[in-house]
């Protein structure tokens, strides 16, 4: 699975604007990355773990049942 695509598995069913905004990015930039026009630079690379990966991780922590 190449980045474009697995930005937009992770996005799932909310907006390319909800997201971008979100992150800090243009909704434009959004889509170039997700359809692999453009390559984001390390600095989105890591806003996309903190506010993606990291959140949905710590989700998943918070939703067991100890």
């Amino acid at each position: 699975m190449n980045l474009g695509r697995r930005l937009k598995y992770l996005r799932g069913h909310r907006s390319g604007e909800e997201v971008a905004k979100e992150l800090g990015i243009s909704a434009s930039s959004l889509r170039m990355y997700e359809t692999n026009q453009r390559v984001p630079r390390d600095s989105v690379k890591k806003k996309f773990f903190r506010e993606w990966i990291w959140k949905a991780q710590c989700r998943k922590i918070k939703s067991r049942d100890f």
